[in-house]
């Protein structure tokens, strides 16, 4: 992630086709976070922040359907777990993906 500025090339976690997001904040290896996104059209308190995760976010389909999992676990794991729905989230929520993810629905554009 060597952009400061990317475009949505798909609509994805709330946000519309063609949305600019921009880079806020990058991270070092000791966080849990790459880099955080937000939308340069709108007031930055009102709408979510994208975060890019080297860690895919929620789980797989195997780790879902597991008949050996615990109910333990999924407690443990409760906050990474953030079905997506289509609808709007909210100004105070992250949407956590891996830069693979995101690079699939955006493209880099030039200052």
């Amino acid at each position: 992630m060597s952009h400061d500025t990317y475009k949505l090339t798909e609509s994805f976690g709330g946000f519309s086709e063609g949305d600019i997001l921009d880079v806020t904040a990058r991270f070092g290896d000791w966080h849990t976070y790459t880099a955080e996104l937000e939308p340069r059209s709108e007031p930055r308190a009102t709408t979510p922040k994208v975060v890019i995760t080297d860690d895919p976010a929620g789980f797989t389909e195997a780790e879902i359907l597991d008949p050996t999992a615990r109910i333990g676990d999924w407690h443990e794991y409760d906050l990474q777990f953030t079905p997506e729905d289509g609808s709007d989230a909210a100004a105070d929520e992250q949407i956590a993906v891996t830069m693979p993810e995101f690079e699939a629905v955006s493209e880099p554009v030039s200052a």
